[in-house]
């Protein structure tokens, strides 16, 4: 059990048990405090703590020095501020500031979490179950980025498809899927951290390859492709095991950005069409020489 808790502790949970321990102590001194004080302290770390949830850790922290002000010119105002009570005041008032300050530090935290579940909810989900493939349209975009860059700096630039095709007619639909994502898997991790590896559909991936000309995009892809000869792929559903060579092809379509092929939209087509070339006269699994347009 100390072994769980210790591993589910992270830095996000620091800030909260810092709020909460802060806004225990601020309502255990508002409470000691003599008189009528109990209620305004209260009220005061009541406040603090709710509307920091709406705002961020600068925004929290102004906002409780606004009621800290607020509750010492009260007090002033009422004949509290006695030196007996300054120690209490004072703790109570610094205990308001980093309450406001944690509390929108939490909620900043959270405030981005959500932003980012909902961008997952929009085009730049990762393709596919993948970690990290761009699905067609943000590749596309992402590729004309490239292409301005590599033409403002005379720089080479190429883009892979590796085209899959599943040969094992007896592979169920979660098998199937097991399967692409298999490939998938390869592609994010066998490339090189400056390549985008995107996918236009689960049966069609692919990587932009900033700065790289044909002979050194082979250099890059190949791997891949061998490395697709002796992986293996599990249904968790019937817990199988396949070996990805059994059951899919690979082949790999490369284009070069040249005078010819000027913009993303030719390149990614020339490259699927090299790739559509390969994997129809593709007649052994993975490790088929790739074909190339430029």
């Amino acid at each position: 059990m100390r072994r769980r808790l210790t591993s589910g502790w992270t830095e996000q949970h620091v800030p909260v048990a810092m709020a909460l321990v802060v806004a225990a102590l601020a309502g255990g001194v508002a409470v000691a405090a003599p008189g009528p004080y109990p209620l305004i302290g209260v009220s005061a770390v009541v406040v603090t703590a709710l509307g920091a949830l709406f705002l961020d850790a600068l925004g929290g922290l102004v906002l409780g020095i606004g009621i800290a002000a607020a509750v010492v010119l009260g007090r002033r105002l009422t004949d509290q501020w006695t030196p007996e009570s300054f120690p209490t005041s004072l703790v109570l008032v610094i205990s308001l500031m980093a309450l406001g300050w944690l509390v929108g530090m939490v909620a900043a935290a959270l405030h981005g979490r959500r932003g980012e579940e909902s961008d997952d909810d929009g085009a730049v989900v990762p393709a596919y179950g993948s970690l990290g493939l761009l699905t067609a349209e943000v590749a596309t975009a992402r590729l004309e980025d490239e292409v301005a860059r590599a033409r403002g700096h005379h720089r080479p630039l190429a883009v892979v498809v590796i085209a899959v095709s599943l040969t094992d007619d007896d592979l169920d639909r979660t098998a199937r899927t097991a399967a692409h994502r298999a490939v998938a898997r390869l592609v994010e991790t066998l490339l090189r951290d400056t390549d985008v590896p995107f996918a236009l559909g689960p049966d069609e991936l692919g990587a932009i390859l900033p700065e790289t000309d044909a002979a050194s995009a082979w250099e890059v892809v190949g791997p891949v492709l061998d490395a697709a000869t002796r992986a293996a792929f599990t249904v968790r559903q019937t817990d199988e095991r396949h070996n990805l060579v059994e059951c899919a092809e690979l082949s790999a379509g490369l284009a070069v950005m040249s005078d010819r092929l000027t913009d993303a939209g030719a390149l990614l087509e020339a490259a699927r069409r090299a790739a559509r070339i390969e994997q129809t006269g593709a007649h052994s699994s993975g490790s088929v020489p790739p074909g190339r347009v430029t």
